[in-house]
């Protein structure tokens, strides 16, 4: 046999032996029934409907580490501020709350409450300096370890502001970095305002 016909047999074999075998056809497979869609999710930042809602006891711990209990805090209408360092928008909204705290809060029945969400106390350190660089007085606390605050009021996204009357209850929200602070403040002198006693 010439090398040119051995040549053109091993051609053919090994175009034989590239050629696919044919898959068994496998038995078709029943379909499954179709599953109930889920309920979309609320929007960020839409009306909430557990508002209002009472707020359960929680701890917290001041800047300095030193444990809170929400029930010693009660009695007073609360702007709480759910913040961290980490969050651009929140750093940007410590100032206008401080505004806030300034204007409304001489008569002592309301104050702005800040809650720091940090995952140590070095980060509490941190947001305590922060703040009062900013020279922000009102009470600030940190939800540092069981995250106990952050649980308590179903806090998703920051920054975050809950306004909780003298009952401790939430009677409104506020979510997201555009914020509308001249809808807070209009919120607030009006339950200050209703919260005054008829003359």
């Amino acid at each position: 046999m010439t090398c040119e016909k051995m040549f053109r047999r091993g051609v053919l074999v090994a175009l034989f032996l590239s050629v696919p075998l044919p898959v068994p056809a496998q038995p078709a497979q029943p379909t499954p029934p179709a599953q109930p869609a889920a309920a979309p999710a609320p929007a960020q930042g839409s009306t909430i409907a557990a508002i209002p809602r009472p707020v359960p006891d929680f701890s917290t711990r001041d800047l300095d580490g030193r444990p809170r209990n929400w029930s010693e805090l009660r009695g007073k209408l609360y702007l709480i501020d759910f913040w961290a360092t980490w969050c651009l928008p929140c750093r940007d909204t410590l100032p206008q709350l401080q505004a806030i705290h300034a204007k409304f809060s001489e008569k002592g029945d309301f104050s702005v409450l800040g809650i720091a969400i940090e995952r140590t106390q070095s980060g509490a350190a941190r947001a305590s300096s922060f703040a009062k660089s900013l020279g922000v007085t009102y009470p600030l606390y940190s939800d540092f370890g069981s995250g106990e605050a952050r649980k308590a009021f179903e806090v998703n996204a920051l920054p975050d502001l809950y306004l909780v009357d003298a009952e401790g209850t939430i009677v409104d929200r506020w979510l997201g970095s555009d914020i509308d602070f001249e809808d807070v403040e209009a919120t607030i002198a009006g339950r200050l305002a209703a919260a005054k006693p008829a003359p």
